[in-house]
């Protein structure tokens, strides 16, 4: 192999200083040396909102330079034609594409609730097993 592979870095920004101009001002300052691997760096943040502040971000710091952006992924959005795009090709492709509908949220509910009140520890009434069950639905949504 000819390139040195990187290991993966998690970062951590001090409380009260900006966000996306701490992060950007890093990016920049470890790629000044070959631009170019800004496309090598993958940004995971909570919403399409945050994306376009780093978007931003880069506008400001770099002055309006053009650059290749990395590539800002926003993890609680999802993006149906880009996962398309992404599942095309792969071996799994038919076998998630083919997957069920999901379960009605009620008839969850109700089955997750006869799963706990079946447990010999449960003492409480089926009101509390349908809370149990709602909480713990929302949990793995």
């Amino acid at each position: 192999m000819s390139h040195k592979e990187r290991t993966p870095s998690v970062y951590n920004i001090a409380p009260g200083t900006a966000f996306a101009d701490a992060l950007v001002s890093v990016i920049l300052e470890e790629t000044k040396a070959n631009p170019e691997a800004l496309t090598q760096y993958k940004i995971m943040l909570p919403t399409r909102r945050a994306c376009r502040h780093i978007r931003d971000a880069f506008l400001r710091l770099t002055e309006g330079k053009p650059l290749l952006l990395p590539r800002l992924q926003t993890i609680g959005d999802i993006d149906e034609d880009e996962l398309m795009l992404d599942m095309a090709g792969s071996e799994n492709a038919d076998l998630i594409l083919s997957l069920p509908p999901a379960l009605d949220p009620i008839k969850r509910q109700i089955q997750i609730a006869r799963l706990v009140s079946a447990n010999e520890n449960f003492v409480h009434s089926p009101d509390h097993a349908l809370k149990l069950a709602q909480a713990l639905g929302q949990l793995l949504d």
